[in-house]
């Protein structure tokens, strides 16, 4: 809400990634080397939720990091190696996973809602990007399926699911 610009730097060389504020002028506002407070490690996607608060996707040690008053790390509900973080209108964090084949749904405090093995319904095939749409169904993009997985609230697979076709490659 700043208009400030975020950007995840999986591969920095001083550690295991870090995040990278700039202003919207391009001035860097971030410390030498980035934030990595909360366990951050190969940081590979970050979104904001309604209260401004920071989420990362961490792809190297399978969790999720929010950045407010004070760095917290979390894990649980599926996460293996997720490569994109969305958030819903309820406050929801949602990470599609590309080492388990599944999606991770969080709720705002963190604490895992998909069980232990995440959500797999819907013909997810390494799941690559995730997006949450006003009626607050994940859709997740398919690297190997090339295909769409729509998933509702719940994580069940919306009838129809996967779609394919229409130019959709991995």
């Amino acid at each position: 809400s700043s208009g400030n610009v975020w950007v995840t730097n999986k591969y920095a060389p001083s550690n295991n990634g870090s995040v990278t504020e700039l202003s919207a002028s391009g001035a860097i506002l971030s410390p030498t080397g980035g934030y990595t407070a909360g366990n951050i490690d190969y940081p590979e996607a970050l979104a904001f939720d309604a209260g401004g608060n920071l989420w990362i996707a961490n792809y190297a040690n399978a969790s999720v990091t929010r950045n407010q008053t004070s760095a917290q790390n979390f894990g649980g509900g599926g996460l293996s190696f997720p490569v994109s973080i969305a958030i819903d209108g309820s406050g929801d964090v949602w990470t599609a996973n590309f080492g388990n084949g599944s999606v991770t749904e969080l709720g705002p405090d963190g604490s895992p809602i998909s069980g232990s093995g995440g959500y797999t319904a819907g013909g997810l095939d390494g799941p690559a990007s995730i997006e949450i749409d006003v009626d607050s169904h994940a859709w997740v993009a398919n690297y190997y399926g090339d295909s769409v997985t729509e998933l509702d609230a719940s994580g069940a697979a919306v009838s129809g699911s996967p779609y394919t076709g229409g130019g959709l490659s991995g």
